[in-house]
């Protein structure tokens, strides 16, 4: 999970990196716009990209940090993920090289997450269940 964290952080420094080539498409797609107007298309796509892909880094984050309570969400997330990439493939062929890269990372997250799931409970089998901290105690009246 911290690996697709780290990735879309890095996507960030692409996005950043790689603005001029933004507005170099927007002024394919959009012959007719003025030199400002192209300044702030890219302006604003960059920003927005940039933006989207620093809040999916920190709820990556958040979600490895909690995982054994969030599987629900962190498969949630990395399927998220996964349409919101599609979105970008349509809107830019400049990430067009790492969006599959991020997919791939995030299909295997989520079948190790799935895979983890499934063999947890087999490993308590195996070693014997134990009792949550604090099980063993009985309530005394006073």
């Amino acid at each position: 999970m911290n690996a697709v964290a780290a990735s879309h952080l890095a996507l960030t420094v692409i996005m950043w990196l790689l603005r001029g080539d933004i507005r170099t498409q927007i002024a394919q797609q959009h012959p007719r716009f003025s030199p400002a107007e192209l300044d702030d298309a890219a302006s604003i796509a960059t920003t927005s990209g940039v933006a989207f892909h620093l809040i999916l880094a920190v709820v990556y984050a958040f979600l490895a940090a909690r995982l054994p309570r969030g599987f629900r969400l962190a498969i949630a997330a990395q399927v998220a993920g996964i349409v919101f990439s599609l979105v970008s493939w349509r809107s830019s062929p400049t990430f067009h090289p790492v969006i599959p890269i991020l997919d791939v990372v995030q299909l295997a997250t989520i079948v190790m997450l799935v895979r983890a799931r499934r063999s947890a409970p087999e490993a308590d089998r195996r070693r014997g269940s134990t009792p949550p901290r604090g099980a063993d105690r009985h309530k005394r009246d006073p």
